[in-house]
């Protein structure tokens, strides 16, 4: 029995660590999700506000007025180093939108990653046998308390909702004579609420 007793502690540590390894791993794929949705903002933030090039305009001639020649070159020259930049800036936010694509993309493999291991974090714990969960606690019952329970376990060696379900005529007989009331098991009903609380933790 002690053997059994040290196998489902070390079952029921397994089962936990186990749990608690999934819900890290859950955090920190959330955690990685947010700090690279923020940082995708930010870049497209920046192209945003990232103003165009001032293209400073050359002195004028001290003297003479430029023929028109050099003026419609001069547009010329300006009008290129807009189409440049408008190009570059077009060009910078297509690289963006496929980052923030497969940004989108990567962010919704996660998403299902996470509810895969929410969904075997449900597994584990339906996986664990009740009785790993710990011995049954009598006090749930009602009418018995700490020195109640102490005393069926010492003198009587009950320590379960299933031994309380099943008390015998005889049995209540003999605990009763060692209450202060003496119909407190029949008067409180402990058979049928060790009989519910068996049934709720065990099935």
């Amino acid at each position: 029995m002690p053997d059994f007793k040290k196998y489902s502690e070390a079952l029921q540590n397994d089962f936990r660590e186990k749990i608690g390894q999934l819900e890290d791993t859950i955090e920190s794929l959330r955690n990685d999700n947010e700090r690279a949705l923020m940082a995708a903002l930010e870049i497209a933030r920046k192209v945003e506000e990232k103003p165009m090039p001032v293209i400073a305009a050359p002195a004028p001639a001290p003297v003479e007025w430029e023929p028109p020649p050099q003026m419609e070159t001069l547009r010329e020259r300006d009008a290129l180093v807009a189409a440049l930049w408008q190009e570059e800036k077009d060009a910078e936010k297509d690289r963006l939108q496929r980052s923030v694509d497969a940004l989108r993309h990567a962010l919704e493999e996660k998403e299902k990653a996470i509810a895969d291991m929410g969904g075997k974090i449900a597994e584990l714990a339906n996986k664990v046998d009740p009785a790993l969960l710990g011995p049954d606690d009598l006090q749930q019952i009602k009418g018995i308390g700490p020195y109640t329970r102490k005393l069926l376990a010492k003198e009587f060696g009950i320590e379960s909702f299933e031994q309380v379900a099943n008390l015998t005529r005889d049995e209540i007989e003999k605990i009763s004579a060692q209450l202060f009331f003496h119909d407190k098991i029949q008067r409180e009903d402990w058979i049928g609420q060790a009989q519910e609380l068996h049934k709720k933790k065990y099935g």
